[in-house]
C-alpha cells in the first residue's frame, strides 16, 4: 500500500506556538502529533513509477502507429516484423526512456516543463540520429525502416509529453502523488512557502507541514506548524521524510547555515530556495567561481539572434495557420452579422513594443452600444462595479451577444489579430496586450512591459485567464520577459490549444 496513507501523531496546539519552556520541560522536547493522513510518498517513487510506465505506452503507441502508417504507405507489411526493424524499434524505445531519466523527468523532483520539454526534444532527436545514422553505416534496415523511426519519433516526443500532462491533470492532487517534504524557514516565510506549494501540488512537491521559530502564527498556519527548527530531525524520523525545502528571506550565508547546522542530518536531500523571486528563474543554472556556489543568469532576450528568430518563428506559422483558418474566419464574420447590427471586426488601441501605439483587431463581441450598456450596469449593480474596477472584466457582462460569449469561451475571436502578428505589431506569444489606462497599473513593472511585442497567446492565458488577479497577470508578463526563450514560446503554444480545446477561464 502506498506509504501517504501512514498516519502520524499530530499536535494542534493553541497560539502561542513557541510557549516558554517551564523547568520541568525542555524546549527542545517532541510531543507526538494527532494522527493524520500524509501527502505524497517518501521519495516520490508512485508518482516517478507513473510518469515511467506513461512514456512506455506513449512511445510504444507512438512508434506502433508510424510503424503501421509508413508500412501501409510503401505496401510493405513485412516491416511490421522484421527482426531488423522489431531490434531498432526496441533500441529506440530504450534510447528514448534514458533520454527522459537524463532530462530528470522519473526523478523525485521534476523540473518544471520548458526544461524539462527542450532536453527532451533534443535528446530525443540526437537518439534518432545517432540510430539511424548508425544503422547506415552498418548497412542495417531500409529507408522504410528509417523513416518509421523518424517518424515514431516526432511522435513520440508529442505522445509522451501530452501523456505527462494528463498524469499531472489526472493524479496530481491524489494523495499519493509527489515527494514528501517538510518546509523549513523562518518566521512566517515557511508559511507562506508551504501554502504556494499546497496550491500546486501536480509539480510533485508534498510539504506535510513546516518548522519555524516564530513566535507568532495566524490560526490558520498554526494548523500546519510542527515545530520549532530543532525538532526537525525527529519530525523527519516520525513523518517519514527525507526532504527538507529550506526557504530564507535574505542572501545572508550565516543565516542559512545556522538553520542547517540545527539538524543532525536525517534529512538526506535539501532544495535551498534563496530570496531570487526578482530574478529569471528558468534558465538558471548552478555553477562554481572562485571555489564557491555560484549561479549564472542568462538573457536570452538580450542576445543579437533573439528578435529575428522569435520574428521567423512567428511569420510561419502565422502565414500557415491563418490561411488554413480562411474558411473558418469567413463563417464566424457570418455569425456576427446574422447576430447584431454592426460592424464584423472591432479595434481598439494598445501599447505595443517600446510604448508604441496600435489598433489591436478582433472580432466584434458586444453590442454596438457596449458603453451605454456598460455604464447602467454598473449603476445598477455595485458588486459588479467594484468587480470591474478590480479587473477590467465582468464575469456575467451585459455587452457580450450569444455569438460574442461562444467566440470568447473558445478564444476564436482574436483570430484576426493574425494581421496584428504579420505586420510586426504583435508577436503569437508575448505579454497581454495593455490599454493606455493600465500602464499606471504596471508601475516601475511597465519597463519589462515594453521590452517586447505583445501577444496573442502568453503565460496569463495559460495560467488561468480571467481566473486570475490583475497583479498575478502583471507578474506572468514580467516572469515572461524576464526568462523568454523560443522554447517557452513553444511550451506556452502548446498549453494554449488545451486552454483552448477546454475552455479553461475564458469569459
Amino acid at each position: 500500500m502506498i506509504d501517504s496513507t501512514l498516519t502520524v501523531e499530530r499536535r494542534r496546539s493553541a497560539l502561542p506556538i513557541s510557549p516558554s519552556p517551564s523547568a520541568a520541560e525542555s524546549p527542545n522536547k517532541h510531543h507526538p502529533l494527532p494522527a493524520r493522513s500524509l501527502r505524497g510518498t517518501r521519495s516520490g517513487w508512485a508518482m516517478r513509477l507513473t510518469y515511467l510506465t506513461s512514456d512506455l505506452i506513449g512511445i510504444s503507441l507512438a512508434l506502433g502507429a508510424s510503424g503501421i502508417c509508413v508500412a501501409a504507405a510503401v505496401g510493405a507489411w513485412s516491416l511490421l516484423t522484421d527482426p531488423i526493424a522489431l531490434k531498432l524499434h526496441l533500441m529506440l524505445v530504450v534510447g528514448l526512456v534514458f533520454v527522459a531519466a537524463t532530462v530528470r523527468t522519473y526523478s523525485a523532483v521534476p523540473p518544471r516543463p520548458v526544461r524539462q520539454f527542450r532536453g527532451w526534444v533534443l535528446g530525443s532527436a540526437t537518439t534518432c540520429t545517432v540510430l539511424v545514422v548508425g544503422s547506415s553505416l552498418l548497412g542495417a534496415g531500409s529507408p522504410a525502416i528509417y523513416l518509421a523511426l523518424v517518424l515514431g519519433t516526432i511522435v513520440a516526443i508529442l505522445t509522451a509529453s501530452f501523456l505527462r500532462a494528463v498524469c499531472r491533470i489526472a493524479f496530481g492532487a491524489s494523495s499519493w502523488w509527489g515527494t514528501r517534504l517538510i518546509v523549513v524557514g523562518t518566521n512566517c516565510l515557511s508559511a507562506k512557502t508551504f501554502g504556494e506549494l499546497n496550491r500546486e501540488p501536480q509539480w510533485g512537491l508534498r510539504p506535510v507541514g513546516f518548522v519555524a521559530d516564530a513566535s507568532t502564527l495566524d490560526n490558520a498556519d498554526a494548523l500546519d506548524y510542527l515545530g520549532p527548527v530543532a525538532q526537525l530531525d525527529d519530525l523527519a524520523e516520525e513523518l517519514e521524510v527525507d526532504w527538507g525545502l529550506l526557504v530564507v528571506h535574505s542572501f545572508d550565508a550565516e543565516e542559512t547555515a545556522e538553520l542547517l547546522s540545527r539538524t543532525t542530518g536525517r534529512i538526506t536531500h535539501w532544495i535551498v530556495v534563496p530570496p531570487l523571486n526578482q530574478f529569471p528563474g528558468l534558465w538558471l543554472e548552478a555553477c562554481e567561481a572562485a571555489r564557491q556556489p555560484a549561479l549564472t543568469i542568462t538573457s536570452r532576450l538580450r542576445h543579437g539572434w533573439s528578435s529575428p528568430l522569435k520574428r521567423a518563428f512567428d511569420l510561419s506559422l502565422t502565414i500557415t495557420l491563418g490561411l488554413a483558418a480562411l474558411p473558418l474566419i469567413a463563417l464566424i464574420a457570418l455569425f456576427i452579422r446574422l447576430g447584431s447590427s454592426g460592424p464584423v471586426l472591432y479595434g481598439q488601441e494598445r501599447i505595443g513594443r517600446f510604448g508604441r501605439r496600435f489598433k489591436l483587431w478582433k472580432f466584434r463581441t458586444m453590442l454596438p452600444d457596449a458603453d451605454a450598456v456598460l455604464s447602467r450596469y454598473l449603476d445598477e449593480h455595485p458588486e459588479a462595479a467594484a468587480e470591474w474596477k478590480a479587473n477590467r472584466k465582468l464575469r456575467s457582462d451585459p455587452r457580450v451577444t450569444w455569438v460574442g460569449r461562444w467566440l470568447r469561451s473558445t478564444s476564436l475571436d482574436e483570430l484576426p489579430q493574425v494581421w496584428n502578428v504579420i505586420v510586426g505589431e504583435m508577436s503569437l506569444v508575448g505579454p497581454r496586450p495593455i490599454a493606455a489606462h493600465e500602464i499606471d497599473k504596471y508601475a516601475d513593472r511597465y519597463g519589462h512591459y515594453v521590452q517586447m511585442l505583445p501577444g496573442i497567446t502568453g503565460l496569463w492565458q495559460v495560467s488561468g485567464r480571467s481566473n486570475t488577479t490583475y497583479e498575478e497577470r502583471v507578474a506572468l508578463d514580467v516572469y515572461y520577459v524576464q526568462n523568454w526563450s523560443l522554447w517557452l514560446d513553444i511550451y506556452i503554444l502548446a498549453c494554449t490549444a488545451k486552454v483552448v480545446l477546454l475552455c479553461e477561464g475564458a469569459y
